[in-house]
Order: C-alpha cells, then structure tokens, then sequence
C-alpha cells in the first residue's frame, strides 16, 4: 500500500520517531481534532515501526467495540496483517495467535496479565485511542498503569478531546485545569487545532444554529409561564408564591427539559405532534441536509437522542416529515453494529443514535447534526460535533451544520469552537451555487429539474421558506421576524405540568416510579464503579442488562431478601 500522508501527519511520524530515539520517554502524545485523521497517523507509525524492527507486535486499546472494529479493519489495509479483536474470553490463549490486537477500555479490566505477559515477550507498541476515559484514579486508568507501564516498548497516546469533564487527571495525560491543555514535554507532543484543521482542509468549518422556542407552560389553575431559552422562564411574584408548593416544578420549568418533551398529536402514540420544538428543530435539520444533498448527493444527518423512547419519537417525526425511515441505533437496537456499518456505506439520509456515534464513530459523509443528547458534558459536545466536520471528498467547500436547542450550555461549547476557528470561516458564505447529478455527477444549475446530461430528475425539495401569518409575506425558514412587517415568528409551543414533569419510567418492561428512578440514577455512578473494578465479566454483563433508573428497585429487594434471610437465622 502506497502511504499518502497529510503535511501535519508527515510531522507528527517524524516528531514521533525522533521522539522514540531519544529514549528519555516512551510516551508520545498526539492532540488532534476529532475528525483530522488520528488512527491512520497512529498506524502509518505503527507500520513504520514494524518495518524498523523496533516492535513486533501492536496493541490497541479503544472506547467502544465499534471503534475497535474500526481500527481491526483499517490495520488490515495499513499495516497489511490482522489486528484481532479480543475481550476477557481471550486472555489465555493470547500469546498464540501471532497477531496485534485491539480491545475496549472496558475488557482492559480481564486482560491485565495476559497484555502484561505478550507485552514483556515482545517489543510492543500500544496505541491508546480517547486517552481521556483513563482517569488517573478510576479503574480503567489503572489498569492501564498495571497492563503497560513497565512493559510496553512504545506509548503512543491520542486524544481530540484531552481534559476530562470531571476535572481528573487521566493516566499519562495531566492537564493544564485552567488553559485545558496536556502538560507533557513539547517535544513528546503533536497537536493540531480544530482551527487549524480547518484552516488546512482537513475538516469543514461548523455552523452552530441554535435553536430557539417559546414554551407557554401551563402550570396551575390556567396560570401560564411563558419560558424560552434566552430568558428562561417569566414568573411573577404571585407565581412564585404558588411555584413553591410544587415539588420539582423548577425542574419541569427548564429549557432544556421542556426542548425533549415528547409530544404527541391529540395524544395518540403513533403520531408526533409536527408542530412541537422537537418537530421543528428535526425540520431545520431536513432543510441544511437537502441543501447539503445538492453538492453532496449522498450526504448523511445524525440525530442524537437523549434516551430511547425519545429516539423513537424523534425517527417518528423524520418519517412523516420525509416518508422514509431512519436507521436507529442504540444497545437494545437489535444488530445495531451492522446497521451503522450499512449506513457508512449506503446513501440513506438519517441517522438516529442513542450513544453510539458521539465518539470514534467515523461515517464521514454526514453533514447535519441535530443534538439533543443526555450529556450536558464540552467532551461529548465536541464529540458529537467531529462526526460531521470530516472531509469527505476533494474540494469539498461544504460546511457542517449542527442544530442544537438555545440552551446557555451548549452555546457556551458552541462559542468556543466558534473562537476556534480563522475568521474568514466563522460566517456561513459558501450556500450551494450548482447542485451535483447523483448519477452521473454532472454539475447542473441550482434549480434545475434535470439533469442536463444524463436526464436523471431531482427530486422536488421541501420549501425554503415559511409564511407569516400576520402580514402573508414570505420569510426564510429559520427567520425569527418577519422581514416584511417586523412581526414575531418564534415558535410557541404549549405544554402543561403533567407532560413536562417526568412521571416515573417505563424501561424493558418495567414501570418505575419517578422517586425510584431518580434515585437509582443517584447510585449509578457509584455502583458501576464498583461492579467495573471487581472486573467480574458475569456480573459487569449482568449489570448492563438492568436499566440505572431500576437500581434503587433492585437494591430494596436485596435488602428485603437480606433480612428475610436473617430472620430465618435467628
């Protein structure tokens, strides 16, 4: 295979075998933008070092199964040789297969001796992908300590998102807490900027639309709050007299909370109400990803989920909006794996996830993301944002769209991407001139109903455009006022107590309480680490199979039991 290497990759393999000659550290640091080429840097210097007989073998540890799949896969065409997936199963036969390997940071946990030995036996190079989910003083971060320190030839350490949200320390990478940087020697250190990324071509600028609403929340009696995301809500001292009686009414007052309100039409399940925030925040995204559809034919949008039943709604709303289906992944999905692996290849337009493609994940031919997620974290938002700023095609001027809620959170991520990025970059300019042939791949005028060339006739796109309905006059889609007579046309969207308060769960056929499930998701993080560091694989997969909103539900039946069991004792 003939190595192409990008000029910033070039540097980072020269930095990185000097680095290595000089013997005074084993640890090399790549800090490269989501999106700019990571894992095949990693491997070209993984394949250099083959060639120089300075290792015999690679090791990759990774954050998901599909990102490990995914490195398997591009080992194969780089390095020319296998690199075999392996999980707790493997660990005693793992010296006999004479391959590289790659594992998630999870398995890690059942494979310490065995890396630790094929490590010793062999010159080994381990590539550890998203550092930053090694937190220094959590278990991953010490397994890693306990697989590799003092056995691992070569550490080549790669992050596009260094600092963790939780402020720790990961494992070999500390951090800066204030500039949010990797303190590590400069000449063991690669990195290249979002913005510098973009500067050079290697990812597409991003624009941010951020997604405003009026929520008229009807709370008591008829008394009505009106609440959006610039002001959050509008409450007069009389309201909040009677708002102080209300448990949890602060809560179902947010933005936020308000924006993932499932609504359904004259309360039937199977028909999204098309006039809800959520309806008309997916809109935007079908609109930027028609016009990305122009230039780009087969051009992909992601939807990001907060949580299951809400992806389902949503892949409701994109089907009676487009009459086509989305792809809906998500762990209880069943073949989840391979429909993301069909939809990399295949031309559908949408993508619904529920943390499966926020990191690692790469389909570079998605343009327009519509995020709604559960994590309120920078490290997720950045994420979920390089999924769709990858190159994809030479010359491709396009831009990434990301329509998120106008929600304080996300805009202050947003912001500092958009500081990131050289000026001449941070205003949309470059609207789609031509439109591409799918077909033939002709360039042909913007509003052509065929193609000149080959005849193939584009389909008619949904309108650019709303009506006000103060004055009749015609305004861009997103416009918040009317151009024509300056009336308002946000959005108002109306929500009562009832749908805004989260009533309990209802998960794997289990119907829980709200009070229950807010507890157990209080002793998730807590159990979990427990149960990860015991590095029990039954009881981790055992573990995984219960939702967190069940655990409190589940721990008052182990009491339960526990006292009956003392009982029979006495």
């Amino acid at each position: 295979m003939t190595i192409d290497l990008r000029p910033w990759q070039a540097e980072a393999l020269s930095k990185c075998k000097k680095w290595f000659e000089k013997e005074t550290s084993n640890k090399f640091v790549i800090n490269a933008a989501p999106a700019s080429g990571k894992t095949y840097t990693a491997l070209v210097i993984a394949k250099e070092l083959l060639r120089e007989r300075k290792i015999d073998k690679v090791v990759v540890v990774a954050p998901s199964n599909e990102v490990v799949k995914q490195w398997s896969s591009d080992a194969k065409v780089i390095l020319g040789s296998d690199m075999m997936k392996v999980s707790g199963g493997d660990k005693d036969d793992l010296l006999s297969y004479g391959t590289h390997y790659s594992t998630t940071w999870q398995s890690l946990k059942s494979l310490l001796d065995a890396f630790h030995t094929l490590c010793c036996s062999y010159k080994t190079l381990v590539i550890c992908d998203e550092q930053h989910h090694a937190a220094l003083d959590k278990s991953w971060g010490t397994n890693v300590i306990k697989a590799f320190e003092d056995s691992a030839k070569y550490e080549l350490i790669l992050t596009g998102t260094p600092y963790r949200s939780d402020g720790k320390d990961a494992v070999w990478l500390e951090t800066d807490k204030k500039s949010k940087t990797i303190v590590h020697p400069i000449d063991g250190t690669y990195v290249l900027t979002y913005g510098e990324a973009v500067a050079l071509g290697y990812c597409r600028p991003v624009t941010f639309h951020k997604h405003e609403g009026n929520f008229i929340f009807d709370f008591l009696d008829g008394d009505k709050v009106e609440i959006s995301g610039k002001t959050g809500p509008k409450i007069s001292e009389e309201q909040r007299k009677k708002i102080k009686r209300i448990p949890m009414i602060d809560k179902a007052m947010d933005f936020y909370n308000l924006a993932t309100t499932i609504k359904h039409l004259n309360e039937n399940p199977n028909t999204p109400d098309l006039k809800s925030y959520m309806s008309t925040m997916i809109k935007e995204g079908i609109n930027e990803l028609d016009s990305a559809r122009l230039t780009i034919p087969d051009a992909g949008g992601l939807v990001i989920a907060p949580d299951i039943p809400t992806a389902n709604h949503m892949a409701q709303i994109i089907e009676h909006l487009t009459n086509e289906k989305p792809v809906i992944v998500h762990n209880e999905e069943k073949g989840s794996n391979n429909k993301l692996k069909a939809f990399k290849r295949n031309k559908e337009k949408w993508l619904v996830s529920v943390q499966m493609v926020s990191e690692g994940v790469d389909i570079p031919r998605l343009r327009v993301l519509v995020y709604l997620p559960n994590a309120m974290t920078e490290l997720f938002f950045r994420q979920a944002v390089g999924r769709v700023v990858r190159n994809y095609i030479p010359n491709d001027n396009t831009r990434a769209y990301v329509i998120m809620p106008a929600y304080k959170t996300f805009e202050t991520f947003a912001e500092r991407i958009e500081r990131e990025m050289p000026p001449k970059f941070r205003k949309d300019t470059n609207r789609p001139k031509k439109k591409v042939c799918p077909e033939c791949h002709s360039d042909c005028n913007l509003n052509a109903s065929e193609c000149t060339e080959c005849g193939h006739e584009f389909p008619q796109r949904s309108p650019q455009y709303k009506i006000c309905d103060h004055c009749g006059g015609m305004n861009l889609l997103n416009a918040e006022t009317c151009q024509h007579c300056g009336e308002d046309m946000t959005h108002e969207f109306g929500v009562t107590l009832d749908s805004a308060m989260r009533d309990g769960v209802y998960v794997r056929g289990m119907a829980i309480s709200e009070d229950e499930a807010q507890e157990g998701e209080r002793m998730a993080d807590h159990l979990n680490d427990l149960v990860m560091s015991s590095g029990d694989e039954v009881l981790i997969k055992l573990m995984r199979s219960y939702p967190e909103e069940s655990y409190a539900r589940i721990a008052k039946y182990v009491d339960v039991a526990r006292e009956k069991v003392r009982n029979e004792n006495v």
